[in-house]
């Protein structure tokens, strides 16, 4: 048919006639709205979909709020100060950034002290904490999309995240930092997880795996139990070739670690006991269950229903069932472990603090398996099942906020007042007094010594204010006094005087003028008070056994120390400015006291 014909004509007359647009913009616009596509709105099946990963992002970022209220009135303490005194921040005090801490290899977790105080000092304990806390919260998330990948149920997996986020009993994890070897340990491995479920299978899985998991160890040795989490389930989704080439790297470089440094490790405070390895290993798993949800005695119930699933769960679920075996082994495995190296301290330790947090993320995906377990079960409506879920995790929440309240307050308790102790330190260090007693704040505090404190480095890092008057009297009372065998060479002359209980042999009731005087005690515990402006010091001749002292400046006085000393010359001195120090001896009979 020609281009001309008439069928073709009387087509073309049945078309409308538009003019053209006297308006050429008008034009262009009206063509320009055409082409632009109304938006489209998200689906309800869409909506439906996101809501769990949204509901896990919400929860997330209320713990992130509820566990920064907690680090108010904390500071460092413990742990803390081999970090920051011992690990190359004060020059000459440098172990090495791969000398072990408690059996660790701390490396990574020097690394990021250190990053941080470059940036913060020791000005705030926050930072340090938020980092912890921005750890464990990668924990709960990380977690959440690696059961998502094995497949579980979004609402099996976003209890199972949130259990981990609120877990009130493993406070010490979550908010306190010398805990991060821990945390870093349990979130390099689960990445390491998911880079077997993420990625495509083949090398490359492998070799991700591994990197997360050298970083794994490197925090803690809690990263071996997690080698053993990874490479059971590698070995169980992946085959032996890429299991094997996971854990190998990070297996050999631990095992050289700690052949390199085994001598640099404390043994264990007790003799080992293994016939009592398995009651170490029972309490640690069944207190961690009992103290997650406060109901003591369920734990054995709750324990016997995750091995339970174990066996009964469907086909389906059998990668998910892979990760809870292998979890469930690592957590074994990492109770054997702490229960020969925490063997002195008592089973109980086990299953609370930062070793139930560990027992728990480990037992998260038997936990989440439970979970899908119940949902095939159950033959109720969802908004019933939904609605005990919502009253059940409300009760888990306000569980922790309880235990999370009880940790806050123990550790204000020990810790609250050591910024002002630090801060005594360093203004009574500038003001040109000396240290006569280099030992630690206290017994826990290993690694603490004030003449770190007093080192350039951390004086520069301390907040910029003066420490409070009681406080410095009380670093004084501890630091700045000194009681020993040795001259101190702090003698003034003057300032020296009988408070109670020596009567002068030659009537001579003081020591107001220089020399050495006699004395009769007359009472249990005869006391000499010594004036010190610019430091003083008295040499003491009793059969004393124990030496007492105490500070006083102005109206406050510092704590009661106590100083056991052998029968003879014992030197007591101060170098506290503008101050009196009170010394009490439980010698009977006669007393030299020396002065300058």
């Amino acid at each position: 048919m020609s281009a001309n014909s008439p069928t073709t004509e009387r087509a073309d007359s049945r078309r409308p006639h538009r003019r053209p647009s006297k308006h050429p913009a008008r034009r262009v616009a009206r063509l320009s709205l055409q082409r632009v596509r109304r938006p489209r709105l998200p689906s309800r099946a869409g909506l439906t979909a996101a809501l769990p990963t949204l509901v896990v992002l919400v929860a997330l970022a209320v713990a992130a709020v509820e566990l920064l209220h907690f680090t108010d009135k904390i500071w460092f303490w413990a742990d803390d100060w081999d970090l920051f005194f011992r690990r190359g921040i004060i020059p000459g005090e440098d172990v090495g950034l791969f000398a072990p801490h408690n059996a660790h290899w701390f490396t990574m977790h020097v690394l990021v002290y250190r990053a941080v105080f470059e940036v913060f000092g020791l000005r705030s304990f926050v930072p340090y904490a938020t980092v912890e806390i921005a750890m464990h919260l990668l924990v709960a998330w990380t977690s959440y999309l690696v059961l998502r990948r094995l497949g579980a149920r979004a609402w099996a997996a976003v209890g199972t995240s949130l259990l981990i986020a609120f877990f009130g009993a493993g406070a010490n994890a979550m908010i306190f930092p010398a805990t991060m070897n821990h945390v870093g340990s349990l979130l390099f491995g689960l990445l390491a997880t998911y880079a077997l479920v993420r990625v495509e299978p083949g090398l490359r899985a492998g070799l991700l795996a591994a990197g997360c998991l050298l970083v794994a160890v490197m925090f803690s040795t809690t990263g071996v139990a997690v080698l053993v989490l990874v490479g059971l389930f590698g070995i169980a989704q992946r085959g032996w070739r890429v299991g094997i080439l996971s854990v190998a790297p990070a297996a050999v470089a631990w095992a050289t670690w700690y052949l390199l440094h085994r001598d640099q490790i404390t043994p264990s405070s007790s003799d080992l006991e293994p016939t009592q390895i398995p009651s170490y290993v029972w309490t640690g798993l069944v207190q961690t269950l009992d103290g997650g949800i406060g109901l003591e005695g369920a734990g054995p119930v709750l324990l016997g229903v995750l091995l339970a699933c174990l066996f009964v769960a469907r086909i389906e679920h059998r990668s998910l069932v892979a990760l809870a075996g292998a979890g469930l082994l690592a957590d074994l495995f990492q109770l054997v472990v702490v229960s020969v190296g925490r063997y002195g301290f008592g089973p109980e330790q086990l299953g609370t603090s930062h070793y139930a947090y560990v027992n728990l993320v480990l037992l998260a995906p038997a936990i989440c398996l439970s979970f899908e377990v119940a949902i095939d079960n159950v033959r109720r409506t969802p908004a019933a099942v939904g609605a005990l879920a919502l009253v059940l995790f409300s009760a888990y929440v306000l569980h922790g906020w309880n235990e999370l309240q009880k940790w806050h307050d123990d550790f204000a308790l020990i810790t609250s007042a050591n910024d002002e102790i630090l801060l005594g330190i360093r203004d009574a260090h500038e003001d040109g007094e000396q240290i006569l007693n280099d030992v630690q704040l206290s017994p826990i505090d290993v690694d603490f010594r004030p003449s770190y404190v007093a080192s350039e480095e951390i004086r520069d890092a301390l907040p910029d204010r003066d420490a409070d008057p009681r406080w410095r009297l009380e670093a004084e009372g501890q630091f700045y006094v000194g009681v020993a065998d040795k001259d101190f060479r702090l003698a003034r002359p003057g300032g020296v005087r009988v408070f109670s209980g020596l009567e002068g042999v030659d009537d001579q009731d003081d020591t107001s003028s220089s020399g050495c005087h006699e004395f009769t005690a007359t009472a249990a515990e005869p006391i000499i008070e010594i004036d010190s402006d610019l430091g003083n010091e008295i040499v003491v001749w009793s059969n004393s056994t124990l030496v007492k002292t105490r500070l006083q400046r102005g109206d406050e006085d510092s704590s009661l120390r106590e100083w056991p000393v052998e029968a003879g010359a014992v030197h007591v001195a101060t170098s506290a400015y503008k101050s009196k120090l009170f010394v009490a001896f439980n010698g009977t009979g006669s007393y030299t006291v020396c002065t300058a």
